[in-house]
């Protein structure tokens, strides 16, 4: 016993201290602030709060102070808004990266709630739910070691390898991962273990390509409902696929092909029943970019 405790415990040491090259954790701080500044912009969570208080009725008193939202405090919200696209631009640049990435992920905290509040009972869902978490787990990090503009002196080569540029990606990417395992979670509480059966797939198809006002791609989906043997491996594929997503984290050989599968995964999805996931992007912070700084042999 005390001999299994001893290798799970020097695995898990392992690897949250794996070195990761300065550059990847560069990138991970400007993707997910560009991806951050993305819905920031296409969004007017300024004015989400100053709608009639009957959008508010499904909105718990416990979620308003968690988030700290108060309705018809527009003027505020747009100035907060402002300041946090300022931040974002901040971090991506790198100008005071720690700093930028706190004050963006703090102020992300408060506006993203908005959009979803007004549409059910729940903050955490669509745009904004991995940047506020990954934003602040950048600010505690030196993701501003590499690709940063300011300050000069903490600057590091990419290619430089510690530890303390891999404990921040791998919780980011974690992050990322959790998205397809924390669907497949979802899916059996809330339809059970038959979820991806032919025939359960089939109604999906057929469901999600009824509302004339939101589908864009109408015709794919209810064609291939029509073939109960393709709705079967759609349903045992997505199940395998989402299942499984945690191997990419523990094991770093699978990751471009799993982002592969995911980025194929989501243009399936938005094609065949207009589901369209704001961070599938992210999904790029999986890989490995060495290459892009790697000198020529």
């Amino acid at each position: 016993g005390g001999t299994l405790m001893r290798g799970v415990v020097q695995r898990v040491h392992a690897f949250w201290s794996a070195p990761e090259a300065a550059g990847n954790l560069a990138i991970a701080r400007i993707l997910v602030a560009l991806h951050s500044l993305w819905i920031l912009l296409s969004r007017d969570y300024a004015a989400m709060a100053d709608v009639p208080g009957i959008f508010w009725r499904h909105a718990s008193e416990a979620s308003r102070l968690r988030y700290l939202i108060v309705p018809g405090a527009g003027d505020i919200d747009a100035l907060l808004q402002g300041i946090a696209a300022m931040a974002l631009i901040a971090a991506i640049v790198g100008v005071a990266p720690r700093v930028a990435c706190f004050l963006a992920g703090v102020l992300l905290y408060h506006l993203a709630p908005y959009e979803t509040l007004i549409w059910q009972a729940a903050p955490d869902a669509r745009g904004l739910t991995l940047a506020p978490i990954a934003l602040l787990v950048l600010a505690a990090s030196p993701s501003g070691d590499a690709f940063s503009l300011w300050p000069r002196r903490k600057r590091r080569s990419p290619a430089e390898l510690s530890a303390h540029y891999g404990w921040a990606l791998r919780l980011v990417q974690m992050q990322v991962v959790a998205i397809y395992f924390f669907s497949a979670i979802g899916k059996v509480q809330r339809t059970g273990l038959d979820w991806g059966s032919a025939e359960r797939m089939q109604l999906w198809l057929l469901w999600f390509n009824q509302d004339a006002e939101s589908v864009v791609f109408g015709s794919l989906g209810p064609w291939m409902a029509q073939f109960a043997w393709l709705c079967g491996a759609i349903g045992v594929a997505t199940v395998l696929f989402e299942w499984l997503s945690p191997l990419a984290i523990t094991w770093r050989r699978s990751r471009t092909l799993f982002v592969v599968l995911a980025l194929c995964f989501h243009v399936g999805t938005l094609l065949t029943m207009n589901i369209h996931v704001p961070e599938t992007w992210l999904i790029v912070l999986l890989l490995d970019w060495s290459w892009s700084w790697r000198s020529p042999a």
